[in-house]
């Protein structure tokens, strides 16, 4: 007799834990871009001297790439696995934040933007899919209120 038990009926663990974390951090970084160019923008703007169509495009890039990014993501952990894809949105998030110190003109600091929004875009479909695969069944509600 085998006492094969289902991934679902397992007590909530550490590593439920740390996914849940982990996976929410998409959620928190979304809110952190999309809001954190207002204040930037006092300070960006005179000095790469953007005129206000930059200002907006800037503005609205993140945005637009969290669209592009969600089918990205679904694309890319069609082909390559989720488990791959859950570690590149972050990793390319991390660059592109970090590339954006060195940025000289509107054009750049549209690109890392947009390019950071693509990296939030991609982590929707993948932490969401992770949490909710591997949450015990009777915990599922809690990881379906992220």
């Amino acid at each position: 007799m085998s006492n094969n038990i289902s991934v679902e009926d397992v007590p909530l663990n550490r590593f439920h834990r740390l996914l849940t974390v982990r996976s929410g951090g998409g959620s928190f970084v979304d809110g952190y871009v999309l809001s954190i160019i207002g204040i930037a923008m006092t300070k960006v703007s005179p000095a790469l001297g953007l005129s206000p169509f930059w200002e907006g495009l800037i503005a609205a890039s993140a945005l637009i790439g969290i669209f592009f990014g969600g089918f990205l993501g679904g694309a890319l952990t069609d082909r390559l696995g989720r488990r791959m894809i859950y570690f590149v949105g972050p990793t390319l998030f991390i660059v592109c934040s970090i590339a954006q110190f060195w940025v000289q003109s509107g054009e750049m600091l549209f690109a890392l933007r947009f390019l950071n929004g693509v990296a939030v875009g991609i982590e929707y479909p993948v932490a969401t899919a992770f949490l909710v695969e591997f949450m015990p069944k009777n915990h599922v509600d809690l990881a379906s209120l992220r």
